[in-house]
């Protein structure tokens, strides 16, 4: 994952790009030129009795939001009740200012979040014309979070966290006293979880005052995941993935050889991260102990999505998206252009929507077959996010939101 550094002393160029792995790994990088489910496109997810369960998110989250944080649920499936898009239809494209290596985040009017290194967040209506912008001081590399009451979160690297009301007027803005890279999860009681530049994870309560802070590591730029007890679970760097209880204390910490991604959790609790310098994905019991380890060609920047039947869907740089499964076998691999750093989302088709550093997106079958691709005109870091219309959404270094759909 390449994530903005900020440099002291440098006044005309102040950000470098540096992926957190090269780090501690400054060597070259090489030359790098499950059967489909119900078609659940409708499914009534305000309604808990006739939602399905896998699908419900937890309170804390717009209940009718059919993307409303990173990974779309505080776990981190990467998994939608709605079909996404059959073909490669650009429905339309929004310009920001600058690159979107954020991933766009969905309410449930449709209005579609995202933010941009020209330190502005975008609301966009679902037609693609813009619903209002909101300025920030710095650039915006987090995925906004959507909370129960429609309050959009985010952080921003002013070194500051933001609550913005629905309609783009601020609500409340923390200071953080650090670059905030880390996109928020959102706990059942509203509780707003998110790491900083300088390793702490931050718990906030919805009024924006704090409720407590604690050290990780040295930098936090993964999202954090929480599971149905309550536990916060965070990668921090340089190597440490962290299992912390609700009153901040740590449970456990596994230790890695690597940079971690964020986890995401399954529904018996076992995490699943990818390290960027050993190349693995990882299966993590939920008392810290290692299950399995999946080796892939080159480093795992992206974070893991996990299908309908237990499959694992990982991106990597040796230019592959990985299906895994449950017991840490391979099920296959698909070969795009470049690397992947995209974290995979998945249709209730079981379709997998990922993108490539070879500027494209990629729909792929269950099989592990090409369904269909989208070229944008820049490289394709951001994540995608699927609706309840029938679309996709993804951003572009180019600094393009694309939706594809009908």
């Amino acid at each position: 994952m390449l994530v903005p550094v900020l440099l002291s002393g440098c006044s005309l160029f102040p950000i470098e790009w540096v992926r957190l792995g090269d780090l501690l790994d400054l060597g070259a990088l090489p030359d790098l030129a499950e059967p489909a489910v119900p078609d659940l496109a409708t499914p009534d997810l305000a309604n808990p009795d006739l939602a399905p369960p896998a699908f419900l998110c937890g309170t804390g989250l717009q209940s009718a939001a059919p993307w409303p944080m990173r990974g779309r649920c505080e776990s981190h499936p990467g998994r939608s009740p709605f079909a996404g898009p059959q073909s490669a239809t650009q429905k339309w494209v929004f310009s920001t200012g600058g690159k979107i290596q954020g991933s766009p985040a969905i309410a449930a009017d449709g209005t579609i979040y995202i933010g941009s290194y020209d330190n502005k967040l975008y609301a966009v209506n679902s037609s693609g014309t813009m619903k209002w912008v909101f300025l920030t001081g710095g650039l915006i590399f987090s995925t906004p979070a959507i909370g129960a009451d429609g309050t959009i979160y985010f952080g921003s690297y002013d070194k500051k966290f933001y609550a913005l009301n629905p309609d783009g007027t601020l609500k409340w803005s923390f200071p953080v006293g650090s670059e905030v890279a880390s996109s928020a999860a959102v706990a059942a009681d509203g509780t707003l979880y998110f790491g900083t530049f300088d390793g702490n994870l931050l718990a906030l309560k919805p009024d924006g005052t704090q409720k407590w802070s604690t050290a990780i590591g040295t930098q936090i730029v993964p999202s954090p995941a929480i599971s149905a007890d309550g536990t916060i679970f965070v990668s921090a760097y340089p190597k440490t993935l962290a299992a912390v209880a609700p009153d901040g204390k740590t449970k456990w910490a596994f230790s890695v050889d690597a940079q971690v991604s964020s986890p995401a959790l399954d529904l018996s609790g076992t995490l699943y991260i990818g390290s960027e310098l050993n190349n693995q994905l990882y299966a993590i019991q939920p008392d810290g102990t290692q299950k399995w380890a999946f080796l892939t060609g080159y480093r795992v920047s992206s974070s893991p999505a996990i299908g309908s039947n237990g499959t694992i869907y990982v991106g990597s740089d040796d230019k592959k998206l990985h299906a895994v499964q449950p017991d840490g076998t391979e099920k296959w691999a698909f070969v795009t252009g470049w690397q992947v750093y995209s974290s995979p989302a998945i249709d209730s088709l079981g379709t997998i929507y990922v993108g490539s550093y070879d500027k494209k997106l990629y729909a792929i079958q269950p099989d592990g077959s090409e369904k269909w691709s989208f070229k944008t005109s820049g490289l394709v870091s951001s994540s995608p996010a699927i609706g309840s219309n029938g679309a996709v959404y993804v951003g572009s270094e180019d600094g393009k939101l694309y939706a594809i759909g009908p």
